[in-house]
């Protein structure tokens, strides 16, 4: 699956649901069919009726997605609900044509993403295994992903990270559409302006003064250099 930002709350349903402190609901994807806006494992924080954070569709169904999702609250069960492909609800289309089958969580285990924020914060890969007839959920090593008999696997990685370098509008562009989708980012220039333009859009900032990589930017696999 994409990966979860740990840096941008409003676009991380996990730091959603810890702040929540309780009384959210967590909606993920456990399986698709054809294709599909999101994949397995995207995950959507319930807060309200009309209050989520993430999104399982290009914008489709979430509301829908609510209303079931406190239904499950109030239930204090976890459930299922589909869309698309083999749904009961012929009404609410999914424009890509696939299918989408979400598991709703009602009240998840604080503790246990408390601790899944921090493997990310670590960028540290890790399993969130969910029960799916219990809500009963625990981090694991496990490689594998997906729906299986009871159980759904997701496999989180760290989020892409940008590290963008450069100078005048382009630059400072480029870095204002990446914090805007929500990504790990820092903008490096020697250019007081193309600075202040990335400061402006909410993005983090260095001064470059000489012309050496800096040798305190920590790079991984998941780190794109632009």
């Amino acid at each position: 699956m994409a990966g979860i930002s740990a840096v941008h709350s409003r676009h991380d349903p996990v730091s959603a649901l810890v702040a929540a402190g309780g009384g959210a609901v967590l909606a993920v994807i456990a399986e698709t069919s054809g294709p599909s806006y999101r994949p397995v494992g995207a995950m959507m924080a319930v807060l309200g009726r009309k209050e989520w954070v993430g999104t399982l569709s290009s914008g489709c169904v979430e509301a829908d997605i609510a209303l079931h999702a406190l239904e499950a609250r109030s239930d204090g069960e976890p459930r299922f609900v589909a869309y698309g492909k083999d749904s009961p609800f012929m009404d609410i289309q999914l424009p890509c044509g696939g299918g989408l089958k979400i598991l709703l969580v009602p009240n998840p285990d604080l503790e246990v993403l408390e601790n899944l924020k921090e493997h990310q914060s670590q960028r540290r890969g890790i399993t969130l295994e969910i029960e799916v007839n219990t809500g009963r959920m625990e981090l694991t090593d496990s490689v594998k992903s997906g729906l299986d008999k009871n159980i759904l696997r997701i496999r989180i990685g760290p989020e892409l990270k940008f590290f963008v370098f450069g100078k005048g509008p382009e630059a400072g562009q480029f870095a204002a559409l990446v914090q805007t989708l929500g990504y790990e980012n820092l903008l490096l220039s020697p250019d007081d302006e193309t600075l202040g333009a990335g400061d402006l859009a909410g993005c983090d900032t260095h001064l470059l003064t000489g012309k050496n990589y800096p040798q305190d930017l920590a790079v991984d696999h998941r780190t794109a250099i632009v």
